[in-house]
């Protein structure tokens, strides 16, 4: 008995063990996410990583950069040749300004964050013999929401979602959410 409840105020006090992020430090991130589908002659895969560094302006409060790149790749049968196999081939690059707020002091920190900043797309596709390509660029804006455990005092686990409130294709506009996991390292104070 007496074991188990050591085990149990070990366990208390790592969980309410203080996280401190306070001003003057630097916070270095790396995010990402990656998936790989296939069903019959229809293949995609993705993959996503985003560094990021931000410099804790106040008290739980971080003020940075992101950069962001996605490769994406398909192959699909064509429409009117089922023989002959369409590919493409997707380049995504972010690059902005983010802000985060973490909640609270404890290991496990709740953070909304906000990021805005230049989107540049590259599309390159073969179908039926055809080769077409195409790139344009725009402003994305997206709020997140996120937390972070903190493993020690330097090193945190982190998941967060984000939602593009400007993420259109040629004019269509269409729902992104994005499921996010990472590590942040703090460094300095």
């Amino acid at each position: 008995m007496k074991k188990i409840f050591i085990l149990i105020v070990i366990s208390l006090l790592s969980v309410c063990s203080y996280a401190q992020l306070d001003k003057g430090g630097w916070i270095t991130s790396l995010h990402g996410y990656g998936s790989a589908s296939k069903m019959n002659d229809y293949k995609e895969s993705t993959l996503r990583i985003q560094p990021g560094v931000m410099k804790l302006i106040d008290h739980n409060l971080a003020l940075g950069i992101t950069l962001s790149t996605t490769f994406q790749s398909n192959t699909y049968p064509t429409t009117f040749t089922p023989i002959l196999l369409a590919k493409t081939n997707t380049l995504d690059l972010e690059a902005g300004p983010v802000l985060r707020k973490y909640f609270g002091d404890y290991k496990f920190k709740p953070y909304a964050e906000f990021s805005t900043g230049l989107y540049y797309t590259q599309y390159k596709s073969i179908y039926e013999g055809v080769s077409y390509h195409s790139d344009y660029s725009k402003l994305y804006i997206k709020p997140a929401l996120g937390m972070s455990y903190w493993l020690s005092d330097r090193v945190a686990l982190d998941m967060k979602v984000s939602y593009d409130l400007n993420h259109h294709d040629y004019g269509t506009f269409f729902d992104n959410w994005n499921l996010n996991l990472g590590f942040s390292v703090k460094l300095g104070k």
